[in-house]
């Protein structure tokens, strides 16, 4: 049991961060920005802890708390959209 759960949280990390490597290049190629200053907003974790690194590394926190807080807002609304949607049938 102890095994299958940590190949699953191992493999769901595996892909969080490929997704937000993507991510990350996608959108460094539409904004004109080095993926590397990207990526750190669409990694998966907190938006402290990305934003500490951003600082630590040099890179753009405010565009990584900017994007956390924009991502915030969307799945909440999205998931009250949907939480609406499903409960009314």
């Amino acid at each position: 049991m102890l095994k299958h759960a940590f190949l699953a949280g191992l493999f769901t990390t595996i892909a969080s961060c490929i997704v937000a490597a993507v991510g990350a290049y996608l959108a460094a190629l539409l904004i004109g920005r080095p993926p590397a200053a990207l990526f750190p907003a669409f990694a998966p974790g907190g938006v402290e802890l990305m934003a500490a690194l951003a600082i630590k590394t040099g890179l753009e926190p405010a565009l990584v708390a900017a994007h956390y807080v924009f991502r915030l807002v969307i799945l909440g609304t999205l998931l009250s959209l949907f939480a609406i949607r499903y409960r009314n049938g």
